[in-house]
């Protein structure tokens, strides 16, 4: 009797063991697509004229853009000109349509600006986008306003190019001065 309990006990146990709360996740379940975002922003700093390629005011503003994994683009704007005291930004991104904005923003929100003006480089990831399609993209470049007064307008610069986007994309655009 005592083999039988055992045996019973045994193939208790094997069948247990066999069975799992786990379900495993089919691999070939197509995922939703991603939405459009912009992602791992970064500047520069401010830059000395002897860092930055020189041009007229000594700067040489421009886009470089290059295609990145999963439809994604890396925009670099070299030489965006802000005040010497700008010390954060912010960007953000929208897309609609085949029409991509990106806001660059100096939220510094300091009281006594610097009564100079030197150039940052920024640096971001936006996508996905799709292969063989034609965008067009308008950044702006703007300062959020010290104080919430409807009577203080802010300067903003716009600067609109279109691209078609491709897995090779390698791409220098001027901003025009």
């Amino acid at each position: 009797m005592r083999r039988k309990e055992l045996f019973y006990a045994l193939l208790m146990f094997l069948f247990m063991a066999g069975c799992s709360d786990d379900k495993e996740e089919p691999t070939d379940v197509e995922q939703p697509p991603k939405e459009f975002a912009l992602a791992n922003f970064n500047n520069s700093g401010c830059k000395s004229i002897a860092e930055s390629r020189s041009g007229i005011y000594g700067f040489d503003e421009h886009f470089e853009l290059n295609a990145i994994a999963d439809g994604g683009l890396r925009v670099r704007h070299e030489n965006a000109v802000f005040n010497c005291a700008s010390s954060k930004f912010e960007a953000k991104a929208v897309m609609e349509g085949k029409t991509i904005t990106v806001t660059e923003v100096d939220v510094t929100k300091s009281e006594v600006m610097a009564n100079c003006i030197c150039p940052y480089d920024f640096e971001y990831d936006i996508g996905p986008l799709k292969d063989g399609e034609t965008y067009s993209m308008t950044v702006i470049t703007t300062v959020e306003p010290l104080f919430d007064d409807p009577r203080i307008t802010v300067d903003s610069m716009k600067t609109t190019f279109s691209f078609t986007y491709s897995p090779t994309l390698s791409k220098t655009i001027p901003v025009s001065q």
